[in-house]
């Protein structure tokens, strides 16, 4: 190993350059960790401060912590201008004694706490103090053993104020402490000479061998060139290869692409083939589904149209029976005022006049359901259009034994609709929920208020839908139904007439567990606000 730059044996063997250089990187490093030991020093300043806080005077206290702070902001204002100003090697001494200077600063206002605010009464406390300064100086040996000057800059003010303090007291267990701490400061300077040989022993040999990288440096660099200049020789014999090689390779393509060329001919007939082929297979199944769905479709057109007719002639019959209705409706009321009857005989009469306004109702209701829409809409009571609709729904209910519950809100204000197009969607949706219970099952009607609207809920405990189908629902001609029950077309027209009315409806299934269908549709003027709600059962 060459020598020249450092001796370990020798404190001075460092030639003028370097060690100028050797020097600035000692400086370097110390302010490497300036800004981390400075941090630690206002962290543990304020820890000190809060134990001490009760066992001395709070105006010291709080003026030994404010210059703290300002040592604390000199020392972060030093690093940073150091590291903007990236001084030279000649510039470094400076920075140097700006550094011990504010470090000196430091170990002073570390041993002042012992001076000035020593509890004597407590010595839990001084061992507080004297444990705080010696792991200051502990980290010390860390942080400024590039320089060993600083670590004795900062130790010695910092720990000799308490040593001092623990000799004055004069008691056996203050003369210890006092003896241990010298103990412990020996130790540290120990260990901060040892630190700080094994640093100038590494900066020594980093530069001592700076020469020889340098030589391996330059060795590489002509390795590279050599390897470079070989590179380009093997291009150059690559290059005529690869052009002889093209060459033999062009004559043999052009010999082969011949006997290719008919392959490649055969392929492309025969893929020619297999596509029409494909296309011819393709198209057949296309026009078979298509019939299928053009048959699918014509057969739910005519159940469509059977059903309107079946609702005309029920619409022509309705009137029919209402006229031989009213001649024995007026001739029971004629009985129920002149005749004199017996009190049975007058319960009897009441029964036929209260069965023939339900049938007149019924009639009603029938007409009106079956009449064209004039288009026009008008203020509607909700609650009077369902009531009206279960009448219409009440045998079917009454065969499958199926339990209807109003749970009513009471004072519902009214909704601005096309009445004859809200009845029949809330008609779809009463005959969709008796589709899917079971006999004996449970049709569940509610209304409520949802801010500016009315909402409509009807449930059922029926089959429910299948996930995979809730897209489809509200698909036109898309039935779950048998072909001689439904067209498909129930729900798509109730969303159209529900958006129409600027509303909405929802859906919520559970296979197994049932439906509820929601509709949602604009209040008349605002409407009132929304009462209590009352349940009513009808079976």
């Amino acid at each position: 190993m060459n020598n020249k730059y450092y001796n370990p044996g020798k404190s001075s063997c460092i030639s003028g350059t370097l060690n100028k250089e050797q020097l600035a990187d000692r400086i370097r490093k110390l302010y490497d960790n300036a800004i981390l030991g400075a941090v630690a020093t206002l962290i543990n300043g304020c820890i000190l401060v809060m134990i001490l806080w009760g066992q001395a005077y709070a105006p010291n206290l709080i003026a030994w912590l404010v210059c703290v702070f300002l040592v604390f902001f000199v020392r972060v204002a030093i690093t940073v201008s150091y590291r903007k100003a990236a001084p030279s090697s000649r510039d470094s001494p400076k920075w140097k004694i700006r550094f011990l200077l504010s470090l000196f600063f430091s170990g002073v206002l570390w041993g002042a706490p012992a001076l000035f605010f020593f509890p004597s009464a407590s010595i839990g406390h001084q061992v507080f103090i004297a444990f705080v300064t010696g792991g200051m100086v502990a980290g010390a040996v860390g942080s400024f053993t590039s320089i060993l000057s600083a670590f004795y800059i900062f130790s010695i003010p910092a720990l000799l104020p308490v040593v001092i303090r623990f000799f004055s007291s004069g008691s056996e267990i203050h003369v210890a402490m006092g003896f241990m701490t010298l103990l412990f400061f020996l130790i540290m300077s120990l260990t901060a000479q040892r630190t700080h040989n094994d640093y100038l022993r590494l900066l020594a040999l980093r530069y001592e061998n700076r020469d020889l990288v340098e030589e391996l440096q330059q060795e590489i660099a002509q390795r590279k060139q050599a390897e470079q200049d070989l590179r380009q020789k093997n291009q150059q014999i690559e290059t005529i290869v690869a052009t002889r090689t093209a060459e033999l390779k062009k004559a043999v393509k052009q010999l082969s692409e011949e006997i290719m060329a008919r392959e490649e001919a055969a392929r492309a007939r025969k893929k020619v083939e297999d596509q029409l082929q494909t296309l011819n297979d393709e198209l057949e199944r296309r026009v078979e589904r298509r019939t299928r769905e053009l048959q699918e479709t014509q057969a739910q057109y005519l159940h469509a149209e059977k059903l309107s007719a079946i609702g005309k002639l029920s619409a022509s019959i309705a009137h029919e029976f209402n006229n031989p209705l009213q001649g024995v409706m007026a001739i029971l009321k004629g009985l129920k005022k002149t005749a004199i009857l017996e009190e049975g005989d007058g319960e009897m009469l009441q029964l036929a006049v209260s069965e023939c306004e339900r049938m007149k109702d019924l009639i009603r209701n029938l007409q009106e359901f079956n009449r064209p829409s004039s288009g026009k809409k008008a203020a509607m009571d909700v609650h009077t259009a369902i009531n009206s609709l279960l009448l219409l729904c009440k045998s079917d209910y009454k065969k499958k034994q199926l339990v209807v519950v109003r749970d009513w809100a009471e004072r519902l204000p009214q909704i601005l609709a096309i009445p004859d197009q809200i009845k029949q969607v809330v008609l779809n949706l009463l005959t969709n929920a008796a589709d899917a219970c079971l006999p004996g099952g449970t049709i569940t009607i509610s209304t409520w208020r949802e801010e500016k609207r009315v909402a409509v809920a009807i449930k059922d405990d029926g089959i429910g839908i299948d996930p995979g189908k809730m897209d489809m629902i509200f698909q036109p001609f898309y039935t779950t139904k048998p072909a001689v029950k439904g067209t498909g077309l129930g729900l798509s027209i109730c969303h159209g007439i529900v958006q129409n009315h600027r509303g909405e409806i929802r859906v919520e299934s559970e296979p197994g567990k049932g439906s509820t269908f929601t509709v949602l549709l604009p209040i008349k003027g605002g409407g009132s606000e929304p009462g209590e709600e009352r349940r009513e059962i009808q079976s």
